[in-house]
C-alpha cells in the first residue's frame, strides 16, 4: 500500500461512483454471468470461513463488478467483513504490518472508511520494528496523511533511538580506520524522521576535524567528504586553507608531486599545474644530466679498452 493511497482511493471512489453503470446498458450477458459466478464464489468462500480465499475473489473482481446485481455493494462489503477478521488474526499473531493492510484494504474504494484499527495497529508495527527503517518510514508518511499525533509522537522517539545507535556504530567504525559516511548517511535518514537534523552534520565535522588534523594527503581529502556531507562552508573554506599550507610544506621539501595534489584540493589549480611543469622539467634536466653522464662513462670506458 502507497504513502499517496488516500489520494488515490479517492479518484477511484470518485471513478466509480460519479457516473452509476446499469450492467444491462454496458455488459455483454458472458460478462454478467461470470461477474455473478465470481461474486457468489467470494460469498461462498466467506459462509465456508475461507476468508482468505474470499477477500482475494473479492479484490480480483476489477471491472466486472457493474456487471452483477448490486455489484459494487456486494463485493464492498466482503472486503470489508474478511478484511477485519484477516486483520485481527494478523493482528493476534504478530504479524502487523499484515493486518494493517487487511484492516485499511476497503478505504481504496471507500474515502469514508473508518482506519482507526489500521492506525493503533501500524503504531504497534512501529513499536515491535522500531530498528527496521522501511517499515518506520511508511508508517511516518502514513501518520503524517492522516494527522495522527500519538503515531508521529512514536516516529519520532524510533528516529531518535535508531539514529543515536546508528551514531555510535558509526563511531566504533571510525576508530577502525573505516570511511563512515554511508553511517552517517543512515543515521541522517533516521533522525530526519525525528525532526532532527544537528546531531549527525556535528559529527560530520568532529571527523573532518579529525582527518585535517593528520595531515596525509588521504586523510586530508576525506575530511573535505565530511565537510561536503555536513554542508559547513566555514568548513570547507579552513580546510582549503589548511590544504595549501600543506601544500606548502611538501614543496619545500621537494615532494612536488604530493605538493601539487595538496593545491588541486585547495582550489589552485594554477599552482598546481606550475609545480607540475617545474617538476617535470627538472625531471627532463636529470634525465639529460643522467643520458649525458652515462654517455661519458661509456666514452672513457671505451678509451680504456682500446676501442
Amino acid at each position: 500500500m502507497k504513502t499517496g493511497i488516500v489520494v488515490a482511493a479517492a479518484l477511484a471512489f470518485i471513478a466509480l461512483r460519479a457516473a452509476p453503470v446499469h450492467a444491462e446498458e454496458v455488459c455483454p450477458a458472458a460478462d454478467k454471468l461470470r461477474a455473478e459466478s465470481e461474486l457468489r464464489k467470494a460469498e461462498q468462500a466467506e459462509k465456508a470461513g475461507r476468508l482468505k480465499q474470499a477477500f482475494d475473489g473479492a479484490r480480483g473482481m476489477g471491472g466486472l463488478t457493474e456487471c452483477a446485481s448490486n455489484g459494487y455493494g456486494r463485493l464492498v462489503a466482503i472486503e470489508e467483513r474478511t478484511g477485519k477478521k484477516l486483520g485481527a488474526a494478523a493482528e493476534k499473531a504478530g504479524r502487523y504490518r499484515e493486518a494493517f493492510d487487511y484492516y485499511t484494504a476497503p478505504l481504496q474504494r471507500r474515502v469514508d472508511y473508518d482506519v482507526t484499527d489500521g492506525d493503533r495497529v501500524l503504531l504497534k508495527d512501529v513499536k515491535a520494528r522500531g530498528g527496521n527503517y522501511k517499515a518506520v518510514s511508511f508508517a511516518a508518511d502514513w501518520f503524517k496523511g492522516r494527522g495522527n499525533q500519538g503515531g508521529l509522537k512514536a516516529i519520532r522517539a524510533a528516529g531518535m533511538k535508531s539514529g543515536e545507535s546508528t551514531l555510535a556504530a558509526e563511531a566504533k567504525a571510525f576508530a577502525a580506520g573505516r570511511n563512515t559516511l554511508p553511517d552517517l548517511e543512515q543515521a541522517r535518514r533516521w533522525f530526519e524522521l525525528a525532526g532532527e537534523h544537528k546531531h549527525v552534520n556535528a559529527r560530520a565535522d568532529q571527523r573532518g576535524d579529525q582527518l585535517l588534523a593528520r595531515g596525509t594527503f588521504s586523510a586530508v581529502e576525506r575530511g573535505f567528504q565530511y565537510y561536503e556531507f555536513s554542508g559547513n562552508k566555514q568548513k570547507l573554506k579552513a580546510a582549503a586553507t589548511r590544504a595549501h599550507k600543506l601544500g606548502d610544506e611538501f614543496a619545500k621539501q621537494g615532494q612536488t608531486k604530493t605538493a601539487a595534489k595538496f593545491y588541486e584540493l585547495a582550489g589552485d589549480s594554477a599552482k598546481a599545474e606550475a609545480l607540475e611543469k617545474n617538476r617535470e622539467a627538472h625531471d627532463e634536466k636529470a634525465e639529460a644530466k643522467r643520458q649525458g653522464d652515462f654517455k661519458k662513462g661509456q666514452k672513457s670506458l671505451e678509451k680504456e679498452l682500446g676501442f
